[in-house]
């Protein structure tokens, strides 16, 4: 896992923790690796993973331009997305479908999100209720294309 540092990465992160223990796998907090945002972090982060006396056969990403850094990062080093190492990024930005292989990644729905942001704040405006507290879930969607498959 190669996260950020924001809020939505501790969400990810711990998704992904729960994730693995759902699978029956122990998770290694060397798996997860801190990052910036960018294409050079990702290939940072990357790094990071080769290091490990047991390289990893997966990769999710904070976001696509960390695992599409990560891609470059991994072509580098020898190994073939996804025959060596599988990556998967999220947010689903334009060069996703265009890099090679094509990156998957998870979308979610920023419309949905930014029109309950916004009648969550126009309803703190017309009312004298102070700020929502909970959290509001949406769906996600995997768009799987070919940075994935079974590591041979």
């Amino acid at each position: 896992m190669l996260a950020g540092d924001s809020t939505s990465s501790a969400a990810r992160a711990e998704g992904y923790r729960t994730a693995l223990q759902e699978a029956g796998i122990s998770p290694e907090e060397g798996w997860i690796v801190e990052s910036e945002y960018g294409y050079e972090a990702g290939e940072r982060a990357a790094h990071e993973l080769l290091k490990l006396p047991e390289r990893p056969t997966a990769v999710v990403a904070h976001n696509d331009l960390i695992a599409i850094g990560a891609m470059k990062a991994f072509n580098e080093a020898g190994l073939r997305v996804p025959a060596d190492i599988s990556v998967v990024g999220f947010d689903d930005i334009a060069a996703a479908s265009y890099v090679q292989p094509p990156l998957t990644t998870v979308v979610y729905p920023k419309r949905q999100m930014g029109r309950a942001g916004i009648e969550m704040l126009l309803g703190l405006l017309s009312s004298q209720q102070g700020m929502p507290t909970g959290t509001m879930k949406l769906p996600v969607e995997l768009v799987v294309r070919a940075s994935t498959g079974p590591a041979t």
